[in-house]
């Protein structure tokens, strides 16, 4: 007899024990070597089955699908928003030892908040919070090998980081209730946006190998339980923001600068490369981007949250550039005429957590952005996808699967919108952005760009084939 994975979980979790079966396995370091100076293990939630759909599922993906929009909203996990969703595998399987959390040393955090808590009875949804940003290093301790027990220890703003929302309360609930909500979602890489980005249009992390030692990171010491999240791995690679080389830069750099403290072009190829080569039309958005290259950024401008930027086939000057790094408001434009790319990547809030609107805010938006593209004359072509690059700092219980030294990190929702994917279904296999990356090269027949997309579970589980 074959457990649905949600009921096995469940029956675990009533144990006190990790939602999973297998034993915990060491991380394995990928083919591009990762950072070395700190391993982590990991207890899968289940295994990746890397099954194939369907070949019907596939049929209508490719026929039926003819545009797809990527959406990113800032970073919530999964339990800090959907923590009560019905169907879900919520708060209520969190296993015990996931919902005691410790400090630093190891000693119960005893509190009324050190455990999941409602952040409704003290705040409302209006609120605007400081920031509960993690980088590489200090999310893997956030995880502590899978138990998810040190997030207030590790985290700035301490037990916030157990707070979560209830679901009815916020507007995507509804877009949940009528198409596809992933429940076993993961960003591809512990820590923040940056890393993710990266991972999802190149699979790996930038190579800074003359990083100055100003900007490399002092991984975990067990002894002093201390860490120093900066920028770069000891080995030289990218882990947290840093600003690219190529335009925009923040304020204050210049021309030597710029030989010293940001990224160099990256030469790797990149999922546009791959679209590019394949004569299919794409474009990544951003809010602020043109003003930006002006040197007249809006208050709490990122300037990391471009991926691309970072590459030589989109470096300064070139028509690549010009051609696919665009502004949010050229996509409302571009949606209004019924004329976007075939792959539109959108990211409306590149700011840092102080300059974010409320969480009811970015659902109002998010939700009224989506009303918009559906509106279209090909929205029921367009497939549209809505998640988040990271996580934020909040707590989740699910423990990620075993993967590699980069990740996978924490759960996220992601939200499958068209009118082809199951109504009202909650989508239980195991995930992490490489799946998304893997959808868009099945749409196109593009190879995948390494063993991680190639890898990936397939997001199309999701399609109705009837």
């Amino acid at each position: 007899m074959r457990f649905h994975p949600v009921w096995l979980g469940a029956m675990l979790c009533l144990l006190g024990l990790a939602c999973s079966s297998s034993p915990a396995r060491s991380a394995e370091v990928p083919d591009s070597s990762g950072p070395k100076a700190f391993t982590l293990t990991v207890t899968p939630v289940w295994p990746y089955d890397n099954l194939p759909v369907s070949p019907l599922a596939l049929a209508v993906f490719q026929q039926k699908i003819q545009r797809i929009v990527v959406l990113f909203q800032p970073g919530w996990s999964f339990d800090s928003v959907y923590g009560d969703y019905p169907g879900a595998e919520g708060i209520l399987y969190a296993p015990l030892v996931s919902t005691l959390q410790k400090s630093k040393s190891g000693s119960l955090l005893e509190g009324p908040q050190d455990k999941p808590f409602s952040l409704s009875g003290l705040y409302t949804l209006d609120s605007r919070f400081a920031s509960l940003k993690t980088g590489f290093y200090t999310n893997q301790l956030q995880i502590n090998g899978g138990i998810n027990d040190k997030f207030i220890a590790w985290s700035p703003q301490g037990t916030l980081a157990m707070g979560y929302w209830p679901s009815r309360l916020l507007p995507e609930s509804a877009l949940a209730h009528r198409y596809t909500l992933f429940d076993h979602y993961f960003v591809s890489a512990f820590g923040g946006t940056f890393l993710n980005f990266q991972f999802l249009v190149a699979g790996q992390a930038p190579v800074f190998l003359a990083a100055p030692s100003n900007l490399v990171a002092v991984p975990p010491d067990n002894q002093n339980l201390t860490v120093t999240d900066k920028p770069v791995s000891p080995d030289g690679l990218v882990v947290n923001s840093q600003a690219s080389v190529n335009h925009p830069w923040p304020p204050g750099m210049t021309l030597l600068s710029s030989t010293l403290d940001l990224v160099p072009d990256q030469t790797s190829p990149t999922l546009g490369d791959a679209l590019s080569a394949q004569g299919v039309t794409w474009a990544w958005y951003q809010t602020g981007w043109d003003t930006a290259l002006k040197g007249q950024p809006l208050p709490g401008y990122s300037y990391t949250r471009e991926p691309f930027q970072y590459y030589s086939s989109f470096a300064d000057h070139t028509t690549a550039k010009a051609l696919h790094l665009k502004d949010y408001q050229q996509f409302l434009s571009q949606a209004a005429t019924n004329t976007l790319p075939q792959v539109c990547f959108v990211d409306p809030f590149p700011f840092k957590a102080s300059a974010l609107p409320s969480l009811l805010s970015i659902q109002k938006f998010m939700v009224n952005l989506v009303n918009k593209i559906q509106a279209m004359p090909s929205g029921a072509s367009t497939l549209i996808v809505l998640t988040s690059a990271d996580a934020g700092g909040h707590w989740d219980h699910a423990p990620p699967p075993s993967g590699d030294a980069w990740g996978p990190g924490t759960r996220v929702p992601l939200l499958m919108i068209s009118p082809y994917v199951k109504k009202g279904w909650v989508e239980h296999r195991v995930f992490d952005a490489s799946s998304l990356l893997k959808l868009i090269e099945q749409r196109w027949n593009i190879p995948p760009l390494n063993r991680r997309d190639a890898n990936a579970n397939n997001l199309l589980y999701a399609f109705a084939v009837n």
